[in-house]
């Protein structure tokens, strides 16, 4: 009974596009299970924005490591989901988060048809159409428990109801998913658009750390302002990290990485070109700890 009732909760949640967006939520439930209690102390899921998993962890370090395991992170996540349906995981300090992000944090199942509702009077007032009805009413029959049947069709009608109000208040489609958004692109396509421009950004200033947002959209004209400064802040926060890690070493091998790590931290923050860039300004542009062990190695 237990297996049929589950055959048949998939069946309706198929039958109304909503099968891949469940699962990708029960990556939420999943993720303590696959990272352990020591991990999940410090970086908690918190929700999906379409394949991507939303993680909160508020220490700078914790996101750091995590970061270089998300791509084993989400191969088990999708081992034990059985199927590819996280291709990537985010992680945030619960910050500044994007509105998509701050509609999942908030708990928002549904963020591709995300909008302001003016009460719930309103939206069950939604005609609903004879045959829609019908098809729930055969898509949840074979339920013998009835307040899981009760709780299939009051969902299947909600989403019914929900597109229908969207497209009286006049919502379209958003050009690149097709989902019913207010207008224009829907939040989790401008989040996945967002995310495409920072981490090509991070990808130039990476090879090219001494350009600003001018240089940087010279480049590329797509990339604006705003690009910039989060990829900035970013490889800043990333090659800190790593030199601070590379100065506790105290390794004569590690000497020429720490060089390397304070001379683009350096034309990050100065924008000054690898040809101009001098010792005086590496050092005055790091942290003392840094200045203070490229003082050795120069004494060295």
């Amino acid at each position: 009974m237990a297996e049929r009732v589950d055959k048949t909760i998939e069946t309706v949640l198929k039958d109304y596009g909503l099968w891949q967006t469940s699962m990708r939520w029960r990556a939420v439930d999943l993720w303590r299970e696959i990272v352990g209690d020591k991990i999940a102390a410090h970086a908690t899921a918190i929700g999906v924005i379409k394949d991507c998993l939303v993680v909160s962890a508020p220490s700078p370090s914790w996101r750091q490591e995590l970061h270089l395991l998300k791509k084993n992170l989400a191969d088990r996540l999708n081992k034990r989901l059985g199927g590819q349906y996280i291709s990537d995981i985010r992680f945030g300090s619960g910050r500044g988060w994007s509105e998509a992000e701050q509609a999942a944090n908030a708990g928002a199942v549904d963020l591709e048809t995300r909008a302001a509702w003016p009460g719930r009077g309103v939206l069950t007032s939604m005609p609903v159409s004879p045959q829609e009805a019908r098809e729930i009413e055969q898509a949840t029959a074979g339920l013998a428990d009835r307040r899981l049947g009760q709780a299939s069709r009051s969902l299947a009608l909600t989403l019914i109801r929900r597109r229908a109000l969207l497209q009286e208040k006049g919502g379209s489609p958003c050009p690149l998913c097709g989902a019913l958004y207010s207008g224009g692109i829907c939040p989790a396509c401008a989040a996945e658009m967002r995310s495409a421009r920072r981490a090509k950004a991070t990808a130039i200033l990476a090879r090219l750390p001494w350009l600003d947002g001018e240089g940087l959209a010279g480049i590329d004209p797509e990339l604006g302002e705003q690009d910039y400064a989060a990829s900035r802040d970013f490889l800043l926060a990333v090659w800190s990290q790593e030199a601070h890690r590379t100065v506790a070493k105290r390794a004569r091998s590690s000497d020429v990485a720490l060089r390397l790590l304070a001379a683009n931290i350096s034309m990050l923050v100065t924008h000054t070109p690898p040809e101009k860039l001098t010792d005086e300004i590496i050092v005055a542009s790091v942290k003392p700890r840094l200045a203070q062990r490229l003082h050795l190695l120069d004494k060295d």
